[in-house]
């Protein structure tokens, strides 16, 4: 091969693995960087030795009428029976969203809510997003179209119907969580399906609605200045339901610096509006372990006593799980344990469940 030939093909080919490392860029700032290296979470997330935990493959249908997903990995985690809970009929089920680069036994492990789950007894389902998707594992929050977020959105739907039936839980005690991306696609599930799910609780998560590419989806998750409020609310005409009461906690660290603290008082903003509250609704507020590695503001909004919105600001943590196995990547020991925090959240909001619909059952007719 001539000389200047040769230099001309390696010039072109360097020209062509610059502009492909800089396409990635983007991408890859939807994901969280951590300073703890990623580490495969071990096959079977703690407890090791109690409850079950199952791989399972949703396959969608040939003849469905929406576009879905054509092939999702999930797993369940069922609790061990005991004398009270033999079986998990009518048990509660918590729906857990991982975020980028993570995998349903990193986010199981990460988080220990399994450990949770045998000890209150609930059955958990972890949706794993695939490479052939996403190659970061991300969920598409960021692309809500029929074809991509909103897909996803649905085959999660799915798959919790399917967790619903073959463990026989109780379908008026479903709940939705997620972190960062996996918390922006529990909102756009809870959007899509509000009627479906109890409570909701978003960890280091983005606002909703704005977001339609990458770019929109950067933008949000760099944001250091609030948004006017109106805008903010304008966001969510295209998704906004007509009959929404859905209780939500929204946790965040003040030092995040992959997905911006600004959106956590923004979204709290965004589900008193959905919730049909006053946005100017004043919260009581308390301040816990003060001077400590797990300090954190809880802000609680209420209406008639009754939780509509919980935000909780941890002061030390970053963009990580508060409370989790910090032996994984995105999580962390500081702040408060997330997994206890978001199940006792969704054990009021299902009381206050019960208490709402009796009072909205009609009185029984008098002969």
């Amino acid at each position: 091969m001539p000389l200047k030939l040769g230099r001309t093909l390696f010039k072109t080919t360097e020209r062509l693995l610059n502009v492909q490392k800089n396409f990635l860029k983007g991408p890859l700032n939807l994901f969280p960087s951590s300073s703890v290296p990623f580490i495969a979470a071990p096959k079977r997330p703690d407890p090791q030795t109690r409850g079950r935990w199952k791989r399972h493959v949703f396959i969608s249908p040939a003849m469905n009428k929406q576009p879905l997903l054509s092939k999702l990995d999930y797993y369940t985690f069922t609790p061990s029976p005991t004398s009270t809970r033999p079986s998990t009929q009518d048990m509660p089920l918590v729906v857990m969203l991982h975020g980028c680069t993570q995998n349903a036994y990193s986010f199981a492990q990460g988080t220990q809510m399994n450990r949770v789950a045998q000890a209150n007894g609930f059955v958990v389902v972890y949706p794993q997003q695939s490479k052939r998707y996403q190659l970061n594992s991300c969920w598409r929050w960021f692309l809500p179209d029929e074809r991509r977020g909103l897909a996803e959105a649905d085959t999660i739907m799915e798959i919790i119907d399917t967790t619903i039936s073959m463990y026989r839980l109780d379908p008026e005690k479903v709940f939705i969580a997620g972190l960062s991306a996996g918390a922006a696609m529990a909102s756009l599930v809870a959007m899509r399906h509000p009627e479906r799910f109890c409570a909701l609780a978003m960890h280091s998560g983005p606002i909703l609605g704005k977001a339609h590419s990458l770019a929109t989806g950067l933008e949000i998750m760099r944001a250091e200045e609030l948004e006017e409020t109106e805008e903010l609310l304008e966001h969510l005409s295209e998704y906004e339901p007509q009959h929404f009461n859905l209780p939500t906690m929204i946790i965040h660290g003040e030092q995040d610096n992959v997905v911006n603290s600004s959106n956590a008082q923004q979204l709290a903003t965004q589900f008193l509006h959905l919730n049909d509250m006053p946005i100017e609704t004043e919260p009581s507020i308390s301040h816990r372990y003060a001077q400590t590695s797990r300090e954190y503001m809880h802000k609680s909004y209420k209406y008639k006593r009754q939780t509509v919105v919980e935000l909780v600001e941890v002061k030390h943590l970053d963009h990580a799980w508060s409370g989790g196995d910090d032996s994984l990547a995105y999580n962390s020991r500081k702040g408060p344990n997330s997994s206890k925090l978001v199940w006792n959240f969704f054990k009021r909001c299902a009381r206050q469940y019960d208490i709402r619909k009796i009072e909205q059952e009609p009185l029984p007719d008098i002969d």
